[in-house]
């Protein structure tokens, strides 16, 4: 097993936060980070990582007009918006479109990825095309910590099943608890889960 690109920590950082050589149970701990990564990215309904030598935090997406000013991006923060973001206008079974100039007809807020058109954006179903570099080259050091207590409750906890049993007037359910221990949600929800898409 390795590290997937999409990691939101190492090894060497996950076993310094355990006091643990990082030598030990490598296989292990690179499958829980992965799973983790993916579990808090989920979570977040967001993507994180950005490197730049690969297609990973590359997007072509597209958004529903709605003559709204604003149109918030699945993903965020920018990256170099003035080379890598370009806007086009149009339907998609049409092949006539418009490409948009940025600081003329639109401008951005990198770190939340909103884009501002101060005459509204066109209203159509996926009438907006938005081809953009976001996500973090160096993960922030408080998302690394959130992805490394997540990955120390299953490194250390392997054993225990989080199911929940409730009854109710002699109905009883059982159901998984949320994978996120409070203090990792804490630190999700406060700066990275997207309230928009959760």
């Amino acid at each position: 097993m390795a590290l997937n690109a999409d990691a939101l920590t190492t090894v060497a950082s996950f076993s310094q936060y355990i006091d643990e050589s990082a030598s030990t149970g490598v296989a292990r701990k690179e499958q829980l980070i992965n799973a983790a990564s993916v579990a808090i990215e989920a979570f977040c309904s967001r993507q994180f990582k950005y490197v730049s030598a690969s297609s990973l935090g590359v997007y072509d997406e597209r958004y529903d007009g709605t003559d709204q000013v604003t149109l918030r991006l699945k993903q965020y923060p920018l990256i170099d918006p003035a080379t890598n973001l370009t806007v086009i206008i149009g339907d998609p079974t049409e092949t006539t479109t418009t490409t948009l100039t940025r600081n003329d007809d639109y401008y951005e807020e990198s770190d939340t990825g909103i884009l501002i058109n101060p005459a509204g954006w066109t209203s159509g179903r996926k009438s907006i095309r938005v081809q953009y570099h976001a996500g973090f080259a160096t993960i922030p050091l408080d998302l690394e910590h959130a992805t490394n207590q997540l990955v120390t409750d299953w490194y250390l906890n392997a054993t225990r099943v989080p199911m929940k049993s409730e009854s109710v007037e002699g109905v009883s359910a059982s159901y998984w608890e949320t994978v996120m221990p409070p203090q990792v949600r804490d630190i999700l929800d406060s700066n990275y889960r997207d309230w928009r898409l959760a």
